[in-house]
């Protein structure tokens, strides 16, 4: 599977790079870093407390995935304004358009966390087959996508970034509909369960920090030094 998802992202790059060019790159790579970057930044360690919390309390299991998920969206959606808002001077120099369109992009971070969350769940669960298959969907679908518009001339580096974050969140909502009815809806324990989580999720959070900025620190840093046609070769060079 890990095999599977190196050739798949080196066949997304390479796809991106041929058809864009060193600047529509480098285009794509401001806009599609961010929702992926902020969501791994506002997980607050509730994937870990959520598989911790479940194995210990398989009888609570239910509760639990609700309450993470609503923590989830909260987190997500505060962190998406937050992004927002500071998207005019994390992209300095970059065009207008360009940076009102990645704070439109702003809005799929609640949605790739909530992933995270579903992923979580079913691990604890034991269900690592539909794990895999949550984090594969994603992947070949980005590819066909490129292709398909690459083929058809209508690739442009705000299209290539909806293919990277999109997919994602599609398999969120499609893993949310399969789990929905594991829910339990217990307004009386609400805050207990939350309490929990948050209090593993806090303690375990340095980890999910450091593995969000090992994967795109770089990008995240190079982004506010160089013009898009170099962050695009930068990317090319980096795939």
């Amino acid at each position: 599977v890990r095999t599977a998802m190196i050739a798949l992202n080196f066949g997304t790059g390479v796809t991106v790079a041929r058809s864009l060019a060193p600047l529509g790159r480098g285009q794509q790579t401001a806009l599609a870093l961010w929702p992926i970057l902020i969501s791994g930044l506002a997980t607050l360690g509730i994937p870990a407390a959520v598989v911790y919390q479940t194995r210990r309390r398989p009888q609570d299991a239910g509760r639990l995935y609700f309450v993470s998920l609503i923590i989830a969206l909260v987190a997500g959606s505060l962190a998406a304004g937050l992004g927002a808002v500071a998207m005019p001077r994390l992209l300095q120099g970059y065009d207008a358009s360009l940076i009102r369109d990645a704070q439109w992009f702003m809005l799929f971070t609640p949605q790739l966390l909530l992933q995270l969350i579903i992923r979580a769940h079913l691990e604890a669960k034991g269900e690592f087959t539909r794990s895999i298959v949550s984090q594969l969907t994603p992947l070949l679908a980005t590819l066909g996508a490129l292709l398909i518009l690459r083929n058809a001339r209508m690739l442009t580096p705000p299209l290539a970034a909806v293919c990277y974050v999109l997919p994602p969140c599609f398999v969120s909502v499609w893993l949310l509909f399969r789990t929905w009815s594991r829910m339990t809806v217990c307004l009386r324990s609400f805050g207990t369960d939350a309490s929990s989580l948050l209090s593993y999720g806090f303690r375990s959070y340095g980890a999910d920090v450091i593995n969000a900025l090992s994967a795109q620190l770089d990008l995240a840093v190079i982004v506010a030094f160089l013009d898009p046609v170099a962050l695009g070769l930068y990317g090319v060079a980096l795939t």
